[in-house]
């Protein structure tokens, strides 16, 4: 297998798995490495201390990489300035190249130095998401690793060490421990690693020049696909606390999602791996991957396409008119692997918002309200307006915000069609026009054209519709070459034209020797009705 290193932050654009990467700084363009010297004063780590930290996480993985069928190796360069650390697989050969110009940084500690090992052996180890299909972990998952299981495993006996956070972490953070752990030593060793985290967090900063990231100012931002690559500061700082406060304990002896038969970035990867990090404890707060990197698809969502909608104050033509006031009745669908107590719906138009509350929604399945959400329609909308809505769903202190839109009007679909099949004049500019009949009063922007052409050398085609008030639109334009017979469906943009009245096709053949027929062409209109006596209006 080829060479392929991952770098800890801030990493270039990876080449897809199976491509040579060369060893590439971690970081942009710096100088980083003319700060440091070997007998850096204000360095926390020496070397003893550096060899002692990349062995202690070596003693506990080689074992478990060994079942994997490979050989841990850790490169120590200490004498190296680069501020750096990498992980790389050559076949069976699993390597963690780690450099003294890191280590000697001043906003290292030894438990900071300790999570970049872990978080290297993540890459190895942590599974699901990975930077494609490759062996890597993505870059938020080996994070995550490192604090929720590395971490964990390389300091649990240090009974004595961890009991010294006590008094050394914030107030934060021992409330969020003591939340997620009940046992004095595990809050002990979830102190400790969040403080680890912290070294972590001065170093991105000092690196990146940017803002300390902070435990009480988490970020924000919602992705909306997951990041593999790097995250920005503070969105890794949450991801090492985030790690610390899972109580979910990893099963290192699989990798999770690796090799998924589905793939490895399919749902049922992201199920398996699931199982071994938190995924449902207090719904994407409390211990998960921060949604600043992550995008579960295992979540609590608005099935918008099973939404179905009763008339409780208008005309009574169940037609969601201007001024009308309808039920909505909108499942959430649970793709937790727990049940979910507690959900509520809220429905806002304008300024005006409506929730209701679901029953509990076992894993796998699905809800509606216990009472419908009534919405009523502006009564200055036009028929045909897209009203929009928007959809929140929340549990405790999550919620995830989406779209709907609701077309006020009612469904009026005209389609006409003439199979009466018309020989094309070969090298003929005048052509062949076949004609139908619309009946609606219908001002329609669109229209679906279906074609069924026989001919030898569709290049020599020209297919024009054409309108009742002798607007044309070309369909085909003498594209296709050599190729045989047009039969496909064309959408065209029309000019606000009345559908009443006669509409053509014309087919010109404007060349010799290929011959064809027109066998049949049919339109489709799709438009929409408010009240007997209202206008109509096209649907877009």
């Amino acid at each position: 297998m080829k060479r392929f290193i991952m770098p800890l932050a801030f990493a270039v654009a990876l080449p897809a798995f199976g491509e040579t990467l060369d060893k590439t700084s971690c970081f942009p363009e710096n100088n980083l490495n003319l700060e440091d010297r070997i007998d850096r004063k204000d360095a926390n780590i020496d070397e003893a201390k550096f060899n002692e930290i990349i062995s202690k996480v070596e003693d506990y993985y080689a074992p478990i990489i060994s079942s994997h069928g490979a050989t841990l190796r850790t490169i120590r360069n200490w004498a190296d300035t680069t501020v750096n650390a990498y992980a790389q697989q050559n076949g069976t050969d699993w390597q963690v190249s780690m450099f003294g110009g890191l280590a000697r940084r001043p906003e290292v500690t030894p438990d900071g130095f300790a999570l970049v090992v872990c978080h290297e052996v993540g890459h190895h180890l942590a599974g699901f998401p990975f930077y494609d299909e490759g062996w890597a972990s993505s870059e938020g998952q080996s994070d995550y690793f490192a604090t929720q299981a590395c971490a964990s495993n390389i300091w649990k006996d240090d009974i004595e060490d961890n009991a010294l956070y006590r008094d050394l972490a914030p107030q934060i953070v021992k409330d969020k421990c003591d939340a997620s752990y009940s046992e004095e030593n595990r809050q002990n060793l979830c102190y400790r690693t969040s403080m680890a985290g912290k070294s972590l967090g001065e170093l991105l900063a000092a690196l990146g020049s940017q803002d300390v990231p902070r435990f009480d100012t988490p970020d924000q931002n919602v992705v909306n696909s997951t990041v593999t690559s790097h995250p920005q500061g503070q969105c890794r700082f949450d991801t090492y606390f985030q790690g610390a406060l899972c109580n979910n304990s990893f099963d290192e002896m699989t990798i999770p999602g690796r090799s998924h038969p589905e793939g490895q970035g399919s749902f049922g990867a992201e199920t398996d791996a699931s199982r071994v990090s938190c995924t449902t404890a207090g719904f994407y707060s409390q211990g998960t991957r921060p949604l600043c990197w992550f995008h579960p698809r295992l979540n609590l969502s608005v099935a918008n396409d099973r939404l179905s909608m009763s008339e409780m104050n208008g005309n009574g033509n169940d037609v969601w008119e201007p001024g009308e006031t309808f039920a909505l009745n909108l499942p959430l669908v649970n793709n937790l692997l727990a049940a979910i107590a507690g959900a509520q719906l809220s429905i806002t138009r304008g300024e005006i918002t409506v929730t209701e509350a679901y029953p509990t929604i076992e894993a796998g399945a699905s809800a509606y309200a216990v009472n419908p959400i009534q919405i009523t329609a502006p009564a200055e909308a036009q028929c045909g307006e897209q009203m929009g809505l928007v959809t929140k769903v929340s549990v405790n202190n999550w919620e995830n915000v989406s779209n709907l839109s609701i077309t006020l009007g009612e469904g009026r679909i005209e389609e006409v069609e003439n199979t009466t099949r018309v020989a094309i004049p070969d090298n003929d500019r005048a052509g062949v026009t076949s004609s139908v009949l619309g009946t609606s009063n219908i001002s329609a922007t669109k229209a679906f054209v279906a074609l069924d052409i026989t001919h030898t050398y569709i290049g020599d085609l020209k297919v024009e519709l054409i309108s009742p008030a002798g607007n044309s639109y070309v369909i085909h334009n003498n594209e296709g070459g050599g190729d045989d017979n047009i039969k496909k469906t064309v959408e065209v943009s029309l000019s606000n034209e009345s559908i009443s009245g006669s509409w053509k096709l014309k087919v010109v053949d404007s060349a010799a020797q290929d011959n064809g027929t027109l066998n049949s062409w049919g339109l489709t209109f799709n438009g929409l009705m408010c009240g007997e006596n209202a206008n109509l209006a096209l649907k877009k």
